[in-house]
């Protein structure tokens, strides 16, 4: 029975050293895994803080490179010369003349061209007077009558600029031409005249043709009448042709 007891004893004892064991074992366990842990944090932080760190190393550099690329574009803009102001060449436009046979001044050379092939049938008569056969009559007659061909061209017996064109019942489509210093020529029994009132016109240059005679010449038949005026007076233009 006393043994029995001492067994008792012995075994309770035993029971709580395990237990004594194992609440230790706990304690250190959580103890060390506390630390751990701690250790751990540390770790973590410092990473962090690195991290931290470096990232702002990096932002730093950036914004020195930045800064140092915009003083080195403020230097180059600096050493460039400024460009000059390209400024267009304007080009003289030639002046448009009225016709390319415009002369600088008008001039009467006091020489004449035949202005259309054919002879004269009627001279030029303001001394006497000479018989118009298609009139039956007795007149004085201020310009040379030449006797052509319908549709023949007529051409400026000069150079000069065109005064005006009519229609006269004697000498029909009537083109009166300045030929300068006071002269005028004047051509009737035309048609299809190719210039207009202010056109200029060169020598044998064509401004129209024959056309079928008016009334007052129809006995004589296809003609051109030719006129000289000095002043607005008519003068022989047998005395200019060349």
């Amino acid at each position: 029975m006393k043994k029995n007891k001492e067994y008792i004893i012995a075994g309770s004892l035993l029971s709580l050293a395990i237990v004594g064991m194992v609440f230790a074992y706990n304690s250190e366990s959580v103890t060390q895994k506390a630390e751990e842990q701690e250790e751990q944090k540390i770790a973590f932080q410092e990473v962090d803080d690195g991290e931290e760190e470096a990232k702002d190393e990096v932002e730093d550099v950036s914004n020195i490179l930045a800064a140092k690329k915009e003083e080195e574009k403020e230097e180059e803009e600096k050493a460039e010369p400024e460009a000059e102001p390209i400024v267009e060449e304007k080009q003289e436009q030639p002046q448009t003349q009225e016709t390319s046979s415009k002369p600088e001044a008008l001039h009467f050379q006091e020489t004449l061209i035949w202005p259309t092939e054919g002879n004269v049938i009627m001279n030029y008569s303001m001394d006497q007077t000479v018989y118009f056969a298609s009139l039956d009559q007795y007149r004085y007659n201020p310009a040379v009558i030449i006797g052509a061909q319908v549709n023949n061209e007529v051409k400026a017996a000069a150079a000069g600029k065109v005064l005006d064109i009519f229609n006269n019942e004697e000498t029909g489509c009537t083109v009166s031409i300045d030929v300068g210093d006071g002269y005028k020529a004047v051509y009737g029994q035309l048609k299809e005249v190719s210039k207009e009132i202010g056109d200029y016109v060169s020598a044998e240059e064509v401004i129209g043709y024959v056309n079928e005679p008016t009334k007052y010449y129809s006995e004589e038949g296809g003609n051109l009448y030719f006129q000289l005026l000095k002043d607005d007076k008519p003068v022989d233009p047998m005395n200019y042709f060349q």
